[in-house]
């Protein structure tokens, strides 16, 4: 699977392959975000933001916030005695002024600290508990004191970002494009990063495969749109395509307007990865790691004599002016023909793309390195903590079986798995990942029966990027 992706061949003379099975359990890559500090995100586990929730929600009511006359002292005492199984209570304004009524408004969101929240019906203003347990969504409000960004860190395990960030901005109210972040982290794992959200205004709140099948069977975009059920209807990629159809627009339009442009970048990084993935895996093929006389640095000029092979890049396919010509330049015309394109093929995607970076370091070495091997017993078990789930207990860390764990810190726009099929001499592939996972398990069977300890490790991955 991994040639499909450009990639074929090792570092060195790799004569033995250690079989290996990663991602057995979501838990067993963990990819955490580096900030700009060099500062590593933690993983809060569910219990702890449940509790920070929890603790939100009991929060004592701020008495310091000045009663407004027109909040009678029954009324008061309605409001603090609110919960999740009140029912609204109605205060009259019918002969408030506007500024009165924001008073009104200001009153509830400052003494009760979000917990309770108010909208103006009418000649009432109705008042409803918005804390744990309660049906009631919270009023939409960006405070006009409060920065134009909202900054969090997203958790999540089995999903993608793009999917993750469509649920977000579903029950935010806003659009999935306000979100910014570094880069898309693994899907099967357990991945933390921060997001950022631009302040907004209200935005566009199945099967993939039924919803595909209709539209190839009648063409009809409205009619495949409506196959979507759940978060793919407003999350997925397929449902902003579908609806960018319906309205009217052409392939072009949907790939290159309709999507987010951190969305549709992902499809010319792609090509641009796969045919840097060749022109590298040719590169070791060839040399090695020795460097070449006209091996180029990050500056795009050619190495000095005691440059080591960390300093080789090699660059992206496009507009990279400030390179030298060399053997890539020629690798990649050869490659663009095949496809039909040449290097000018990309200065028109410059304003619908973010390209992004120009080079990439052909070898890098990873920091923070450190393993421990673990042994176990049952080939279920969690061996790292996840977002729901722990690791078990170290005194069980007993058995016939072993996996070896492994931390390490690498740059934006390295892999892991990379690392990991460079170590082991395995394909890390999908597909070939797969197939170890079953033999592992055809194996455990056949050990049961003859006691012969097992020879097939797991990987158990933290990645810092």
């Amino acid at each position: 699977m991994e040639v499909d992706f450009g990639i074929s061949g090792y570092l060195g003379d790799r004569k033995i392959a250690i079989p290996c099975v990663m991602k057995e359990l979501y838990s067993d890559f963990i990819v955490k975000e580096v900030l700009a500090d060099q500062s590593v995100l933690r993983l809060a586990t569910t219990a702890e933001v449940q509790s920070y929730v929890k603790a939100e929600d009991d929060k004592a009511v701020n008495e310091s916030v000045p009663v407004p006359p027109v909040i009678t002292a029954d009324q008061l005492s309605a409001l603090d005695g609110l919960n999740n199984t009140s029912k609204p209570l109605e205060i009259s304004c019918e002969k408030l002024t506007k500024d009165q009524r924001k008073v009104l408004h200001d009153f509830v969101r400052l003494r009760y600290q979000g917990k309770l929240s108010s909208e103006t019906k009418g000649n009432i203003v109705e008042v409803h508990y918005c804390g744990i347990g309660s049906r009631t969504r919270k009023r939409k409000r960006w405070d006009r004191n409060c920065p134009n960004y909202c900054h969090f860190t997203l958790a999540k395990e089995n999903k993608d970002l793009n999917f993750a960030l469509g649920v977000i901005a579903k029950f935010l109210q806003v659009s999935v494009q306000n979100f910014r972040t570094h880069g898309i982290k693994d899907r099967r794992a357990v991945t933390c990063q921060r997001v950022s959200l631009q302040s907004s205004r209200k935005g566009h709140s199945g099967s993939v495969d039924d919803a595909l099948r209709c539209w190839e069977e009648t063409g009809d975009a409205s009619l495949a749109l409506k196959k979507l059920k759940g978060g793919q209807a407003y999350a997925s990629i397929e449902a902003t395509v579908f609806k960018c159809l319906a309205n009217g627009g052409t392939w072009q339009k949907c790939i290159t307007e309709a999507l987010p442009i951190n969305l549709r970048s992902l499809y010319v990084h792609a090509y641009q990865s796969l045919l840097w993935n060749k022109i590298v895996s040719r590169r070791i093929s060839e040399h090695g790691a020795l460097v070449c006389a006209d091996d180029l640095g990050s500056n795009g000029k050619k190495l000095s004599p005691n440059a080591s092979h960390f300093d080789i890049y090699i660059p992206l396919p496009g507009q990279n002016v400030n390179f030298e010509k060399n053997y890539v330049s020629q690798w990649y015309e050869e490659l663009l023909t095949e496809d039909g394109l040449s290097f000018a093929s990309f200065s028109s995607l410059e304003n619908r793309f973010a390209l992004g970076e120009t080079t990439r370091a052909m070898l890098i070495s990873a920091k923070d390195v450190k393993w421990k091997f673990i042994r176990y017993t049952n080939p279920r078990s969690y061996l790292q903590d996840g977002l729901s789930t722990q690791a078990i207990a170290e005194s069980e860390m007993i058995g016939d079986l072993m996996a070896l764990q492994v931390e390490f810190s690498i740059p934006s726009g390295c892999y892991a798995t990379i690392a990991l099929r460079q170590i082991t001499g395995t394909d890390m592939g999908k597909q070939s990942m797969k197939i170890h996972s079953e033999s592992a398990k055809n194996d455990d069977c056949v050990k049961e029966d003859c006691g012969e300890p097992d020879r097939n490790p797991s990987l158990e991955v933290s990645e810092m990027l």
